[in-house]
């Protein structure tokens, strides 16, 4: 059948070469089975067909790709197969090239394989015209062109040879301007006979010279040798001996004065050297050695005819540990290398006492404050204070940093303290401004106190020291006889009608008279009862006394306090007795 071009429709059965043209596949009958490009769409975009297609292969144990394997944990890899040319090198055929490192030592003489192995200057059949470096330009160049410092050269001879700057024409420069640059140029101008210089002079030649002058040391020499020469001043060095008292003379070394010893000094009979050995320094006299000072500081000698000695020289060498008791120093105790054997003497020999005061007044208006029981609601006025003072011993000291204290009153508490020096004896020291104290009520006690106290220091132990003076305040006593009826009595009648006794809690004995009265003792209930009352002829009388408790005030402004008041059962009359109540 001839060649078929054209187009034609129906259907074909045979064989078939050539170009078909125009025919879609999927209409041809018994084509293999193959999928749409729409199917192909749908498989590419459905995301979930790609992710468990992907995973049903892994989970079968499917490789779809070389990046899923690491070749070297492959087991049971058949022998023989090759992944790589490094595993073929070695069994290439001798002469094989696999690299063109391998041919390079090989190549034919002249074969070029890199531009580095080229000298351009060496390559024939250059294209006229190519211009590679200035070589080829210098010899183009307008003559005179000057394109580098390597065309010029100059020589010394040359530098010398330039113009105006040659010592001649310097010179003659210097001529034709009237400059004189030497004396040679005045020398002929001078007057004949005139000396310009030493050198003129033969003093062979001349006359008529004064006796005794030289002009050179040369004409002394001669004359010094063996001979002793006086010098009135010189400056400057010399050689030789020297005699004369050596005013002036500086930097001599010691080398050069003859019988100098610097570490010796001596006389006919005594010497007296320093040296680095044992004895650092010693005294020798003849063969005696009175005095030494060792190089650890420890004297030596007699000692005999020593006047003031300082007394802190004279330390113990070693430890001392007393095994008795001595004077002021006890069994076991230890003084300790170093120790000045006054201070052990001292301790030994006396005993320290601290200084001390004491005898401690207030002072008002120049007279001493009473010391005396008070009732309460007396104030204390002061405006100064007095104590005795003691120096301390050995050392005479007197003590330092005192203060005053008042303390225990209801009002008019201070401190003061005083920079005040003290001496040895009775010291008054003011106290400003006045201070006023008092105790207006005792809430239960009997009685109640002011403490005046003084403390101060003593300068050498430190110890403290102090003294006190109490100022006592009680609620008084009351006694007498009066026909008055008294055991009603309330607010200060008391005061009216019998006598008051400041004193403190004990046993009383009061002088009464009475004349067809009342007798009367009365006192704070806080005392308790009394247990006996007797009468001058000590007869036993209490039961003759009625108890009354009573609440009365004090004429000296204190108030509402329980009194416990005796009265006589009956009124009685008697001359005079002394009647003692005792609790």
């Amino acid at each position: 059948m001839a060649d078929y071009t054209g187009t034609f429709s129906g259907s074909f059965t045979g064989s078939f070469t050539g170009d078909l043209v125009g025919v879609d596949y999927y209409d041809l009958e018994n084509s293999p089975p193959t999928i749409t490009p729409h199917q192909a769409n749908q498989i590419t975009a459905n995301s979930n067909f790609r992710e468990n297609f992907k995973a049903n292969l892994n989970s079968q144990g499917l490789i779809s790709s070389s990046a899923q394997v690491d070749y070297g944990s492959v087991s049971n890899i058949p022998s023989g197969i090759v992944s790589s040319s490094q595993q073929t090198k070695d069994y290439l055929p001798s002469g094989v090239v696999s690299s063109s490192q391998q041919t390079i030592q090989n190549l034919p003489n002249g074969t070029i394989s890199g531009s580095v192995q080229v000298d351009y200057g060496s390559i024939s059949n250059i294209p006229n015209g190519i211009v590679s470096s200035s070589q080829q330009t210098k010899d183009y160049l307008p003559s005179g062109t000057i394109s580098s410092s390597q065309q010029i050269t100059i020589t010394e001879s040359q530098i010398s040879d330039l113009v105006h700057y040659t010592d001649t024409d310097v010179k003659n420069k210097l001529n034709v301007e009237g400059v004189i640059s030497s004396s040679q140029q005045i020398v002929a101008d001078l007057p004949s006979g005139t000396i310009s210089s030493s050198a003129q002079v033969d003093y062979g030649s001349v006359s008529n010279t004064p006796s005794g002058i030289v002009s050179s040391s040369a004409q002394i020499v001669s004359n010094l040798v063996g001979q002793d020469v006086v010098v009135q001043s010189m400056s400057g060095s010399f050689s030789g001996s020297f005699e004369g008292d050596g005013s002036g003379l500086t930097n001599v070394p010691a080398s050069g004065v003859v019988g100098l010893n610097l570490t010796r000094i001596s006389t006919t009979n005594v010497t007296a050297s320093v040296s680095e050995g044992t004895d650092t320094f010693k005294i020798t006299s003849g063969s005696e050695t009175p005095f030494s000072i060792s190089n650890q500081g420890i004297i030596s000698g007699t000692g005999s005819g020593l006047l003031d000695l300082d007394a802190t020289e004279t330390n113990i060498q070693t430890t001392i540990l007393s095994n008795q008791n001595v004077g002021g120093v006890s069994s076991g105790e230890s003084f300790a290398a170093g120790t000045d054997v006054e201070d052990i003497l001292r301790q030994i020999l006396i005993q320290f006492i601290p200084s001390d005061i004491n005898s401690l007044l207030l002072r008002n208006d120049s007279s001493n404050v009473s010391t005396g029981v008070r009732e309460v609601n007396s104030t204390i006025t002061t405006d100064e204070f007095r104590i005795t003072v003691s120096q301390n011993d050995p050392n005479l000291l007197t003590p330092i940093n005192l203060s005053l204290t008042g303390s225990g009153g209801t009002s008019g508490n201070f401190e003061n303290y005083y920079g005040t020096s003290l001496s040895d004896g009775t010291n008054d020291i003011t106290i400003s401004p006045d201070k006023v104290l008092n105790i207006n009520t005792i809430p239960s006690a009997n009685s109640a106190n002011i403490t005046i106290t003084a403390r101060a220091e003593d300068p050498t132990d430190g110890s403290i020291l102090s003294t006190s003076r109490n100022y006592s305040y009680v609620y008084p006593f009351y006694y007498g006889a009066t026909s008055t009826d008294l055991s009603s009595a309330t607010g200060t009648t008391l005061e009216t009608y019998l006598t008051k006794l400041t004193q403190t809690k004990g046993t009383k004995s009061v002088t009464l008279v009475a004349t067809s009265e009342y007798l009367y003792f009365g006192y704070p209930s806080r005392y308790g009862d009394l247990s006996t009352i007797k009468d001058g002829n000590n007869f036993d009388v209490t039961s003759n006394f009625t108890k009354y408790t009573r609440t009365i005030d004090g004429g000296n402004g204190w108030n509402s306090v329980s009194y416990y008041l005796y009265r006589s059962t009956t009124t009685t009359t008697i001359t005079s007795q002394t009647y003692t109540f005792t609790f």
